[in-house]
């Protein structure tokens, strides 16, 4: 099977991260890393990922795909306490996906094709954990 772009790029992004924040060297003594979300919005991409400790944070934003099928990757670890959501929504604010961050867990490439995405809601409330989500066209 061929992958598209978005999705190698998607991969290399989430091996990089997740490999990364497996060093304690590198998040030890950096306050930087912890409680910056990065996000990116592209065409037919978007990512967030944040290293928090008791974050409080809220996002809502427009998303630019152009069509389906669209897959995703989250990777929640070092989960310690909070709560958090990530709700994509589609054309009349249907729900496409739903997914809670409380607890480690790891969905990788899990794909759907109901309807482009076009709208993302995140929310921490006093969370402790990190995160990394991904979407992308295939």
């Amino acid at each position: 099977m061929v992958m598209s772009r978005h999705v190698q790029w998607m991969a290399i992004c989430l091996v990089t991260l997740a490999f990364g924040s497996c060093n304690d060297t590198v998040n030890s003594g950096s306050d930087a890393q912890t409680n910056t979300p990065i996000v990116a919005n592209t065409l037919d991409a978007f990512t967030f990922t944040v290293n928090a400790s008791h974050l409080n944070f809220n996002l809502a934003d427009s998303l630019s795909f152009s069509g389906t099928p669209v897959v995703r990757s989250l990777v929640v670890t070092d989960y310690g306490s909070g709560a958090g959501y990530i709700i994509i929504e589609g054309s009349a604010s249907t729900v496409l996906l739903s997914d809670t961050l409380s607890g480690n867990r790891i969905i990788a490439g899990t794909e759907y094709s109901a309807s482009a995405p076009t709208h993302v809601a995140i929310a921490l409330t006093d969370y402790s954990g990190k995160v990394t989500f991904a979407l992308a066209r295939k």
